[in-house]
């Protein structure tokens, strides 16, 4: 965000004892962002999920194991009782 010189950046009212310069700190977190892409290197292209993946999986196998077995229970009380 870039500002003409000659227009004063906006006060905001503050407890605070010291001003705080935002538009230095934008800079500085971009720079960091900017230096962690390039020490990070391929890192932030791949991330590796076959943990959560196990997890997810073996989540969906055990309550569909769950679910079947209930079903096949209320079908089976529901067939029993119609005759």
């Amino acid at each position: 965000m870039s500002r003409p010189l000659t227009e004063k950046a906006p006060t905001y009212p503050s407890s605070s004892q010291r001003a705080k310069n935002w538009d230095k700190l934008e800079a500085q977190i971009k720079k960091d962002e900017k230096d962690n892409k390039e020490d990070m290197g391929d890192a932030n292209a791949y991330v590796d999920f076959s943990g959560l993946v196990l997890v997810l999986y073996w989540i969906f196998v055990e309550y569909f194991n769950n679910f079947i077995e209930i079903v096949m229970k209320i079908l089976v009380e529901l067939w029993t009782n119609q005759w």
